[in-house]
C-alpha cells in the first residue's frame, strides 16, 4: 500500500470565512491571476488554490501518482503561533474538525494529522487530547519554532509528555515566521527550511530529549534537512567539546537513529544514504503536496532505491501503517 504521509490541506472552512471578509482571522484573501492566495497580517503570503481543499481533486491526483492513502496535515503557515491564543485555537479547532469530516467520509483513501496552538502550551495539550480522544487522530504536525523560540526548549516538554503519554505520532515541519521581504532566488525554502529542520533536530539530540522521552514517535520533515548528511561532524563534536555532551548520554548517530525521516530529498542517492543511515524502518514516503516543492513522483523515487522489494514497501506505506494507523 502507497502511503503519502506529507500532504497538506487548507480547510475549506478558513477559505469561506476569508471570502466572506472575516476579520478575526488576522488575515486576507488575494486574488492575484485568477488564483488565491493568503495575505497574513504578520506578513506570510502562501497560495490557497483549490488542490488544497479539494479532496475530489486530490484522491484524483493520488491517483495519477499511484498514491492510495494520504495523511492530510494542515499548510504550515496556518500554525497561527504568531496570532492571538484565541485565534491560533480557534484555527486549529477549525482544522482538526474539518480534517475529522474528511476521514469520516473518505476513510479509504486519507487519515489525518491535528494541529494545536503551541502558543499556550496548555491549551496545545488540551487540543491534542481532544483530537485524540474526540475525534481519532492518531497524528499530530507542529512548526520548528513558536514565536522564535525552539520546539526544544523545555517549556515544551509537557507537550511532548502527553504526546508520548498518548502514543501520538508527531511531524515536525519547518515553520518560517517571518521571511525576508526580498527572496530573489527562493532561498527561505531551499535552505532556510531544511536548516531550520536541522537546527531543531541538534537541539534535541544535544539536550537529552530522547534520554528524556525514550517512546516518543517524532518524524522530521524533508529527510531531516541538512543534519543527516554532517553526522559525523556532529560525532566529532560530541567527541571533542565537553559543552557538548554535558545534556546527553547518547552520541548523534546513537539519538538520530531514534528518529523519523519522509524521503522528500528529490535525490534517490540522498535518500540512499539516509536509509543506509537511519535504516529503512524509519523512514516513510512523502510528496508535501500540492505545493508547488512537492516530488511529483514519489512512488518513482522510492523505486529508484538500491534497496529490496521489500525495504521499499516499508518506506511506501508500511511503516505508517505500523506507527500511525
Amino acid at each position: 500500500m502507497n502511503i503519502d504521509m506529507h500532504n497538506h490541506y487548507v480547510p475549506y472552512s478558513y477559505i469561506k470565512e476569508l471570502k466572506e471578509g472575516a476579520s478575526n482571522l488576522e488575515a486576507r484573501l488575494v486574488t492575484q491571476d485568477n488564483n488565491d492566495f493568503v495575505q497574513q497580517n504578520n506578513g506570510a503570503f502562501y497560495p490557497a488554490y483549490r488542490r488544497f481543499y479539494d479532496i475530489e481533486g486530490k484522491v484524483e491526483e493520488m491517483y495519477q501518482k499511484k498514491i492510495d492513502m494520504s495523511i492530510l496535515s494542515v499548510a504550515p503557515p496556518l500554525f497561527s503561533y504568531w496570532t492571538s491564543e484565541e485565534i491560533s485555537l480557534y484555527i486549529a479547532q477549525m482544522v482538526n474538525d474539518e480534517l475529522f469530516t474528511i476521514v469520516r467520509k473518505y476513510p479509504d483513501y486519507f487519515l489525518a494529522m491535528a494541529t494545536v496552538p503551541l502558543n499556550n502550551v496548555e491549551q496545545a495539550i488540551l487540543e491534542l487530547e481532544r483530537s485524540v480522544n474526540k475525534l481519532g487522530i492518531k497524528a499530530v504536525e507542529i512548526g520548528t519554532t513558536v514565536n522564535g523560540e525552539l520546539i526544544s526548549s523545555p517549556k515544551f516538554h509537557p507537550f511532548f509528555k502527553k504526546a508520548e503519554e498518548l502514543d501520538v505520532f508527531v511531524f515536525v515541519h519547518p515553520y518560517l515566521e517571518k521571511k525576508e521581504a526580498k527572496d530573489e532566488y527562493y532561498l527561505s525554502n531551499f535552505i532556510y527550511n531544511p536548516f531550520e529542520t536541522a537546527r531543531t533536530m541538534a537541539n534535541f539530540i544535544f539536550n537529552g530529549f530522547i534520554e528524556r522521552f525514550p517512546k516518543i514517535k517524532i518524524c522530521f520533515a524533508h529527510g531531516g534537512g541538512f543534519l543527516p548528511y554532517q553526522i559525523g561532524r556532529l560525532n566529532h563534536g560530541y567527541e571533542t567539546r565537553p559543552r557538548a555532551r554535558k545534556d546527553a548520554d547518547l552520541y548523534p548517530s546513537e539519538a538520530i537513529s531514534k528518529f523519523y525521516f519522509d524521503s522528500l530529498i528529490f535525490d534517490y542517492k540522498s535518500l540512499d544514504f539516509l536509509v543506509k543511515l537511519i535504516g529503512a524502518d524509519n523512514i516513510m514516503m512523502g510528496s508535501d503536496s500540492p505545493f508547488g516543492m512537492s516530488d511529483s513522483s514519489p512512488v518513482t523515487t522510492i523505486n529508484q532505491l538500491l534497496l529490496s522489494e521489500r525495504e521499499k514497501e516499508k518506506i511506501k506505506g508500511d511503516n505508517v501503517l505500523k506507527k500511525i494507523c
